[in-house]
């Protein structure tokens, strides 16, 4: 984290970056958590689901680790109204960049190992449900929303939901409704600078 950024592997090689966010966001949080700073809801995007669950107290912090190696061993969201990722053949991808760039809209290509949340992810399926741990879930200390589904938990976080989260939309929006509707009216991104806001 120390390298200078031309000789960093964090923004080129997304098994490093992931989990240097996740362990910095579970830190962040344990930090909070000693200064006495509890939110009222918690919500996490795409892989920050995983310190999101262990910060409201779903999953342990080894189940949380192992699900994140499990992830990045197997390695287009919705992020928002003004926000959206495509993921999909480089290609059509570019296109799709290319128009949205000539209507005046900011785009950018991410530079990543694997399309996170697209089709091609679905082959490694058997492979996320072998090499991933057994999770035993405790009802959260902190409600919490998912971004698999959008709302508030209702749904049990095993395997399959894990699966879910690694494959499938990212309703962060919709999770962040749930949570205004809820009441909440301040939020904090825990995370290496903000991306969601």
């Amino acid at each position: 984290m120390q390298t200078s950024e031309a000789n960093s592997r964090i923004g080129v090689d997304t098994q490093i970056s992931m989990l240097a966010t996740h362990a910095l966001q579970i830190a962040l949080t344990a930090l909070w958590y000693h200064w006495g700073i509890r939110p009222d809801m918690i919500v996490g995007h795409s892989m920050g689901e995983l310190a999101a669950a262990y910060a409201a107290g779903a999953i342990n912090l080894e189940q949380a680790v192992q699900l994140a190696h499990a992830r990045l061993q197997c390695v287009g969201r919705v992020q928002g109204p003004q926000s959206l990722t495509l993921a999909g053949d480089t290609e059509a991808v570019q296109a799709i960049a290319t128009t949205v760039e000539q209507n005046g809209t900011f785009c950018r290509m991410l530079n990543v190992d694997v399309p996170f949340h697209g089709l091609p992810l679905r082959e490694r399926d058997a492979e996320f449900t072998r090499i991933s741990p057994e999770v035993r879930v405790a009802v959260p200390s902190i409600p919490y929303v998912s971004t698999v589904t959008g709302r508030g938990l209702d749904v049990p976080l095993d395997k399959s939901y894990w699966l879910r989260n690694f494959e499938e939309s990212v309703y962060f929006r919709d999770a962040i409704s749930c949570i205004i509707d809820a009441g909440c009216t301040h939020f904090v991104e825990l995370g290496p600078h903000p991306v969601l806001n």
